[in-house]
C-alpha cells in the first residue's frame, strides 16, 4: 500500500515536472487558454468537492472500513470518481494554459493510465464489499459524467 502511495506522488511530481519543462512548447489561440482555466479551476472544485463530500471516510488509497456506506450523492451522484476526474481534468487544464506539450504528453500516458488503475481497483474494493448496491449504483451512474440525460 505505501508503495502505491509513493507511486502516485512520484507520477505527480513527474508531470508536474513535465508540464514546467517546456511551457509555450506549442501555439494555439485565446481556446486553449478558456478552456484550460475552465478544466483546471473545474478540476480542482470538482476534486475538492470529492474530498470534502467523503469527509473522515476520505482515504487517499480507497479503503473500506465497519463504518462506511456506499457514497451515491453529492460529486458521486454525477460520476463514481469525482476527485480522479477532477484530478485529470486539472492536469490537462494545466497543461493547456501553460501550452506544454509535455505536460499534455504526461496526461496521456501518466495521469489518465494512473487514474484509470486506480479506479478499476476502486471498483473492485467497492463491489466486493458493497455487492448489489454497487451494481446498482453502477447502472446508474457513469465514470464519466452525463451531459445530457435520456429522454
Amino acid at each position: 500500500m505505501k508503495m502505491l502511495h509513493a507511486g502516485i506522488w512520484l507520477a505527480y511530481l513527474v508531470s508536474i515536472t513535465a508540464i514546467l519543462a517546456a511551457p509555450n512548447s506549442f501555439s494555439a489561440g485565446i481556446w486553449a487558454d478558456a478552456i484550460g482555466i475552465i478544466l483546471l479551476v473545474g478540476g480542482g472544485w470538482l476534486m475538492m468537492w470529492a474530498k470534502n463530500w467523503m469527509g473522515r471516510h476520505y482515504h487517499r488509497i480507497p479503503k473500506i472500513k465497519p463504518s462506511h456506506s456506499l457514497v451515491t450523492t453529492g460529486p458521486y451522484a454525477l460520476t463514481r470518481h469525482p476527485e480522479y476526474l477532477g484530478i485529470i481534468s486539472g492536469f490537462l487544464g494545466l497543461s493547456l494554459v501553460l501550452k506544454s506539450i509535455t505536460g499534455l504528453a504526461a496526461c496521456v500516458l501518466v495521469i489518465i493510465p494512473l487514474h484509470a488503475y486506480l479506479a478499476l481497483k476502486e471498483e473492485h474494493l467497492l463491489g466486493s464489499h458493497f455487492k448489489e448496491k454497487h451494481e446498482e449504483y453502477k447502472k446508474k451512474v457513469g465514470v464519466v459524467p452525463k451531459l445530457v440525460k435520456k429522454r
